[in-house]
């Protein structure tokens, strides 16, 4: 087991993108002025990080949809996210990044199921 004692007070802020490209599929993001916005964005690793941290210390699943991010460039997009925490320390953010026509409640119960799973899994380990 690793001692919770030994893990950083402030972890390393990264930011891990998947799939990103499949978001050029949907029909909003056709028009190549738009693409081209959104993936600036997300390119601006500290910047998309600041926007998807900007949740205070709200816990559970948010989700912010079109302005609700505070940025024009993702106004087309929603974000579902939610933080998973080991003995109540905040650790990590997950979230999908969608069109804001996306299936909110197929969204929500994956990002729940998936934090869930890594909350329970690190739990054990530390």
């Amino acid at each position: 087991r690793i001692v919770s004692s030994g893990l950083p007070e402030a972890c390393p802020r990264k930011l891990w993108m998947e799939g990103s490209g499949n978001i050029l599929q949907q029909p909003e993001f056709q028009d190549r002025d738009k693409s081209r916005r959104l993936f600036k964005t997300l390119e601006a690793k500290e910047s998309f990080l600041e926007l998807i941290q900007a949740r205070g210390d709200r816990k559970g699943i948010q989700i912010r949809i079109g302005l609700e991010h505070q940025c024009q460039d993702i106004c087309d997009c929603s974000l579902v996210t939610a933080e998973y925490r080991v003995h109540q320390r905040r650790m990590c953010l997950l979230g999908i990044l969608g069109p804001r026509r996306m299936s909110y409640n197929r969204m929500v119960s994956l990002v729940h199921y998936v934090s869930n799973c890594v909350e329970e899994a690190l739990e054990q380990w530390v």
